[in-house]
């Protein structure tokens, strides 16, 4: 039987190939950390938020005011006028995609984007 032999352009390769494998590790972790923008569509129109300012949002419904807290760009329900409550225990909001509702009180709450990709800061209707 031959004896295999490790060569200098063996250990090249494996090198590289982990090269490569922890330069892509680390684009996918960068992105998974971009904030999002925060979007609230409620009966007043939409309201669109960047993620990177911290604020107390007040958005009003057919039950009341339903207040939003945005800090260090993760989003939650703080208070709402709702008998269950949902919204509020639906917890934090931090990653595009994520989202949640307070139907009795008709307001949707979802992370979209990137702040680079939104042209505006804020709007109310």
């Amino acid at each position: 039987m031959r004896s295999m032999k490790f060569r200098f352009w063996d250990g090249l390769a494996i090198l590289l190939s982990v090269a490569v494998i922890l330069l892509f590790s680390f684009a996918q972790y960068g992105k998974s950390r971009e904030t999002g923008v925060l979007e609230i569509k409620s009966m007043n129109g939409v309201e669109v938020y960047a993620l990177s300012e911290n604020r107390e949002i007040s958005v009003s419904g057919p039950l009341g005011e339903t207040v939003i807290h945005i800090e260090e760009g993760v989003v939650h329900v703080t208070d709402s006028p709702c008998r269950d409550k949902l919204c509020v225990l639906a917890g934090n909001l931090s990653g595009p995609g994520d989202w949640t509702a307070c139907m009795p009180n008709g307001i949707f709450i979802r992370i979209t984007g990137t702040p680079e990709e939104s042209e505006v800061d804020e709007t109310s209707y």
